[in-house]
């Protein structure tokens, strides 16, 4: 039977807290392509995401490490750590290709507080960055989403397409009483009228929309996302029912569709983080014909699908 130890002393509290703090906590994995040797050896890499909290700093910090793992197809041989860990400074998602050949990156820069928080799509290529794309700028959705509820980051098996999931784009809305800037650079007729960027909707500018609860604030409407790597176009996937909210999305076998598991929002969304068992269901959108196919028991709770690597077919593993 362990002994309980109570510290009576600040101090040893302090330094009890601070030593717990030191150990990291593992938050992804993810295993890479089989690749094999010249000498005929086999080998994965599987690169690991971890979390730790910094008290100088007073955040929790991410950092990665990749460990390689040779194997002779029946057990594992050899594992080991390849290099030290390394901090990811603003990666929010982070996934590898397919072949292994590229690696997605979602990075956010400047500060919430100041209303300067930018989010980047990054395409890196062996050691440099082939593309990055403003999706901030381009404004055809709102932030994307990072959590492991709703988050996902996924390659199509073409390598040419991204699917994420983001929160859907509202109206700008602004109040009765907005002062109207006058474009001066106009003929004389023109000076009188005011400037047109965007049609807001006048007197919405605080309507409230119901998020997905604790740990999920600003979360309300998710909406499933492509970018096209080649032209840096967004495409927000439609066909999904108005009543089920989507995410932790992935391709179909040959990229003709795409899988995500869909949450029923009514009566409300409040809990969705610690309310594990709340309706949900394996749907299934058709790129080709726009059609959305419901896969499981819309009655039942579905989690983290995966598919079977000898049907290819989509199973619930959660």
């Amino acid at each position: 039977m362990e002994r309980q130890v109570l510290l009576s002393e600040p101090e040893e509290a302090a330094a009890l807290y601070r030593a717990l703090s030191r150990q990291p906590a593992l938050s992804a994995a993810c295993l890479g392509p089989e690749v094999t040797t010249q000498y005929g050896g086999q080998y994965r890499t599987v690169h690991t995401e971890w979390t730790q909290r910094d008290l100088e700093r007073m955040e929790n910090i991410r950092f990665c490490r990749q460990y390689l793992v040779f194997h002779d197809g029946d057990s594992v041989v050899f594992a080991g750590p390849a290099g030290n860990s390394v901090e990811t400074r603003g990666e929010l998602l982070s996934r590898e290709s397919p072949s292994g050949a590229m690696k997605a990156v979602l990075r956010k820069t400047g500060s919430a507080g100041l209303g300067e928080e930018k989010q980047f799509l990054e395409v890196w290529e062996k050691n440099w960055k082939l593309k990055s794309f403003n999706l901030s700028a381009l404004e055809r959705h709102g932030p994307v989403y990072e959590d492991d509820c709703f988050g996902c980051l996924s390659w199509s098996h073409s390598e040419t397409h991204l699917l994420y999931v983001a929160e859907k784009k509202r109206p700008k809305a602004e109040s009765f009483f907005q002062t109207k800037a006058l474009d001066i650079s106009g003929s004389d007729d023109e000076m009188a009228r005011p400037k047109k960027p965007d049609q807001a909707i006048k007197g919405d500018q605080f309507v409230f929309y119901e998020d997905w609860g604790e740990n999920m604030v600003s979360k309300s409407t998710p909406v499933l996302c492509v970018l096209d790597i080649e032209s840096g176009n967004i495409s927000v996937l439609e066909g999904v029912p108005e009543s089920v909210s989507p995410g932790q999305a992935f391709w179909a076998p040959g990229d003709t569709g795409v899988v995500f598991v869909g949450w029923q929002h009514e009566p409300f969304r409040l809990g969705v983080r610690f309310c594990t068992n709340r309706r949900s269901a394996l749907y299934y959108v058709d790129l080709t014909g726009g059609n959305c196919e419901l896969l499981s028991c819309d009655s039942m709770a579905v989690s983290s699908p995966r598919l079977t690597p000898w049907m290819g077919e989509p199973r619930n593993v959660g």
